[in-house]
């Protein structure tokens, strides 16, 4: 099943949303069933392209998004303040500081803790991952590329 995207929302990485979201269907049962709410919000979320450097929706509370990679995509090194963690549902490459690359696989977790340099990057298959971060109430969400 296709999932349909609004015109608006079709940018270059989303004519892999449905191979991320097929191979993520062959994970674990939780994750298969995590993919298929997934394809059923797809066609009204709002995509958008966004570097490491820009900042996502403000919330002073928590923030959640999800990344697609296309094939051979690197998401650059960074890093911020607030911790984050992913849930992965495609496989892929996760760089953290102190740890170098690893691969989590489809329904592994993936937790970066405040301020450390990190990045992802996909391989022959797309890369999708589920994210949230949750800055302290009295902090803004600020970001920088890491060096």
């Amino acid at each position: 099943m296709l999932v349909e995207m609004k015109s608006s929302q079709a940018l270059p990485a989303c004519r892999h949303l449905d191979t991320a979201l097929a191979n993520a269907a062959m994970g674990s049962p939780d994750i298969a069933v995590l993919a298929g709410a997934f394809r059923a919000l797809a066609p009204d979320l709002n995509w958008r392209h966004r570097t490491a450097l820009e900042q996502p929706d403000s919330r002073s509370d928590m923030v959640m998004g999800a990344s697609l990679l296309a094939p051979h995509t690197v998401y650059p090194d960074h890093h911020h303040p607030p911790p984050e963690i992913y849930v992965v549902l495609s496989e892929g490459d996760w760089f953290q500081q102190g740890f170098g690359w690893h691969i989590p696989g489809t329904g592994g977790l993936v937790v970066h803790p405040p301020g450390v340099k990190h990045a992802m990057r996909s391989g022959e298959a797309p890369l999708l991952a589920i994210w949230c971060l949750w800055p302290e109430p009295s902090s803004s969400i600020q970001y920088s590329r890491g060096q």
